[in-house]
């Protein structure tokens, strides 16, 4: 009854990996995946010629993992630095076209957020937040910060540098949160806690 259901899950993730426009996964792998094991045997040698273990998990020959976790991080490091730079010799006109638009966004969200000035109201909560994250911080011992509760750059709505799009939150939230579009409600943080 195990084997039957073992290549049962096997045929599954099969299909899903085929209906999902995934390259399919080996049998030997499905089964693997299927019993819950780390690794598998292909039997096929890797890119670097190694007939050995894999990875279930990514099908990662697990020789060259060895290898390259035995690597000093600088050599790494420059490898990938290398790396980079030859994807950007042969790609020159690509990374210009992004270099441009990412320069085009930035200076377009600039113009956008100094479209807005600050008034003495807004003056005022901009400096009293940041004296009560400051008091927070004296007090609590945690790091507090001032969060725009609409993020200036969040993919849905932009907001504004302005003292009603201000609350001040500890900074692990606020960290948390990034660009995204959560904690917008007045106290609505506090049920994070």
């Amino acid at each position: 009854m195990a084997i039957v259901l073992v290549w049962f899950l096997c045929y599954v993730s099969l299909v899903n990996d085929i209906l999902s426009g995934r390259t399919p996964r080996t049998k030997a792998r499905a089964v693997s995946r299927a019993l819950g094991s780390k690794f598998y045997e292909s039997g096929r040698p890797c890119v670097a010629g190694h007939v050995g273990p894999r990875y279930t998990a990514n099908a990662s020959c697990v020789a060259c993992q060895r290898i390259v976790s035995q690597r000093p991080a600088t050599t790494t490091r420059a490898y990938r630095n290398a790396s980079v730079k030859k994807w950007y010799r042969e790609h020159l006109s690509v990374a210009r076209l992004r270099s441009s638009k990412n320069t085009a966004r930035r200076k377009a969200q600039k113009v956008r957020g100094s479209e807005v000035t600050l008034d003495d109201f807004d003056d005022l909560v901009v400096t009293e937040a940041f004296a009560l994250a400051r008091r927070r911080q004296q007090c609590t011992g945690i790091p507090w910060h001032v969060d725009h509760t609409i993020p200036l750059q969040a993919d849905q709505l932009c907001g504004l540098h302005v003292g009603i799009n201000l609350q001040v939150i500890p900074a692990l939230l606020n960290m948390q949160k990034g660009n995204r579009m959560i904690y917008t409600e007045p106290n609505e943080w506090l049920s994070a806690l």
